[in-house]
């Protein structure tokens, strides 16, 4: 993508989000003066009618505006890998990182590399080198993090860039764009029924409003369950990103670094790993009381290697432990504390009837 249309999609973006708080002012217009206050209370003398809608309006637009508002005040850091080098830095040498320099002792490794083998496992190359960011960033990146062109940042947990929320959905924010787009597919289609139904009571009164806000509900309500049921919530029950999903369809395999305890012995009747790491690498700086040797093991992309075994404890690895922190978006997910010392995130059992297979 050129950088002139990366632009033009930046601008879009931060421009959809103040549009669609515009349509939600809108429609306090359009259902509290213009339906229930105008046409119910005034003119038709619907009274129970008008409350009953003012009463469930509210009851819906208070959960989805507070949810809009979590959400976009986390468009600023979402999940974003800190930047270590500078950005000349990054520019002069993403392209020629040299990885045969790095494993042979050559050349320094960048920095950052030590927290990747402090852990037990790691996502790693074939050769064992943790991922790293070669499109600008300059840096290491941990387990299920994705470049995103749009911000030009290493993003955690990445799921996808969304225009419509003006940034990207990561670690940071998936819980409340699934809040976000749960409670304004409920709006909406509380909002399209309710001016569908006042159409029909008007026996053909055409309001230029009503039916505009017919369009936009029906727009957006649509939009939203889309975003919600059929992708992001669909993707998190079983633990997967939209990206990792796309990875899954076309590329074949990942390799994961696994820590090999001291007396470690090859088994003739298992695969044999792809290759032997020891960290630190021959040109780091580090005591040797910090070595450690990893195996590198080959996962197929039908592994699903951060499934927890249930689409509960998935839904909880994001939503949180408690039920109610699924419906109220205040606390951030649980994914931003991450795995503690031994990953980034916790590997499920993909991951471990590969380690029997290769006798680890």
């Amino acid at each position: 993508m050129t950088s002139t249309a990366l632009a033009a999609e930046r601008w879009i973006a931060r421009s959809i989000p103040p549009f669609l708080l515009g349509i939600t002012g809108y429609s306090i217009y359009v259902v509290v003066y213009s339906l229930s206050i105008d046409y119910l209370l005034l003119e038709s003398l619907k009274t129970s009618a008008a409350i009953a809608i003012l009463v469930v309006y509210f009851t819906l637009f208070l959960p989805y505006i507070f949810a809009f508002i979590r959400l976009l005040s986390t468009m600023a850091d979402p999940g974003y890998i800190p930047i270590i080098h500078s950005k000349s830095k990054s520019k002069e040498k993403a392209l020629w990182l040299d990885r045969d320099g790095v494993l042979e002792g050559t050349v320094l490794p960048p920095r950052g590399i030590e927290r990747f083998y402090a852990k037990d496992a790691f996502i790693c190359d074939a050769r064992g080198l943790p991922k790293f960011c070669d499109r600008g960033c300059y840096n290491w990146k941990p387990a299920r993090t994705h470049h995103c062109s749009q911000v030009g940042r290493c993003v955690r947990r990445m799921d996808h860039f969304c225009p419509w929320v003006g940034g990207v959905v990561a670690e940071g924010n998936t819980n409340f764009f699934i809040q976000f787009t749960f409670y304004a597919a409920l709006f909406c289609g509380f909002i399209l029924g309710v001016m569908i139904w006042a159409l029909v009571d008007s026996k053909g009164r055409l309001n230029g409003h009503w039916i505009a806000m017919c369009a936009c509900a029906g727009l957006f309500g649509f939009m939203a369950l889309g975003l919600f049921a059929v992708t992001t919530f669909q993707n998190e029950v079983k633990n997967v990103t939209t990206v990792e999903g796309y990875a899954r369809d076309n590329f074949s395999s990942v390799f994961v670094a696994v820590y090999l305890p001291h007396g470690y012995t090859p088994r003739h009747d298992k695969k044999p790993p792809l290759a032997i790491i020891t960290y630190p690498l021959p040109r780091e700086s580090l005591p040797d009381v910090l070595r450690k040797t990893f195996a590198v093991i080959e996962c197929g992309t039908n592994d699903r290697l951060w499934d927890l075994g249930s689409w509960l404890e998935n839904l909880k690895s994001v939503m949180g432990e408690r039920y109610i922190d699924w419906f109220i978006p205040i606390r951030r997910s649980p994914c931003c504390s991450r795995g503690g010392d031994d990953y980034d995130y916790p590997f499920g059992r993909a991951l471990r009837k590969r380690k029997r297979e290769y006798g680890l």
